[in-house]
């Protein structure tokens, strides 16, 4: 059977152009690796809030689906995280739901979507922790995005206008805990 994500890029040859991670300014919670796909999240106060976006946006207006894995490969019990997408200019030490024109899927199993005209919906899917593979994508054609977890999907959204700006594969974390994830920005998926 095929996985969600491999069927919405069984007829691209397209790879993402993304190399690595970046931190700038600097989050003193995360060290990123040598080779800029994987990071460690070190919290080290219940109030602390961590953001980080590829050095790349996904291609606007691409005609097939842009999309990006990310594994949490070892995590505290107490795991908060999201994986998603935001605009060019973030705050470091901020969550997605602190923003316009963002989305994500966190830990706990909540999706956000932040626009200006309908700031903070919420829905719901299933948690995640580690060894599971948390999944983002951009189907600019259907102007939709979509989340997967394990390679099956688990929510699909559409927002034209959310997706009509230059956008950044993300990842954030929050609270007093640790996190080490690794990223794949190409196939083949896991």
């Amino acid at each position: 059977m095929l996985r969600f994500a491999d069927m919405v890029y069984a007829t691209s040859s397209w790879v993402f152009p993304l190399a690595k991670w970046v931190s700038e300014p600097a989050c003193v919670s995360i060290q990123l690796n040598e080779d800029g796909a994987g990071l460690l999240y070190s919290g080290a106060l219940p109030s602390t809030q961590c953001s980080v976006k590829a050095d790349h946006p996904f291609p606007p207006g691409y005609h097939g689906p842009n999309y990006f894995e990310v594994t949490v490969v070892e995590s505290s019990s107490k795991l908060a995280m999201g994986v998603g997408f935001c605009g060019e200019h973030i705050l470091q030490n901020n969550v997605p739901d602190h923003y316009c024109f963002s989305s994500a899927y966190f830990s706990s199993g909540t999706f956000l979507l932040g626009t200006k005209l309908d700031y903070n919906r919420f829905y719901y899917g299933s948690e995640y922790s580690s060894g599971n593979v948390v999944g983002c994508g951009i189907d600019w054609k259907s102007e939709s995005y979509f989340f997967t977890l394990n390679g099956q999907k688990q929510q699909i959204m559409k927002d034209g206008e959310l997706l009509r700006r230059r956008l950044y594969p993300l990842v954030s974390f929050e609270g007093k805990s640790y996190v080490r994830i690794q990223a794949n920005f190409s196939s083949p998926y896991t």
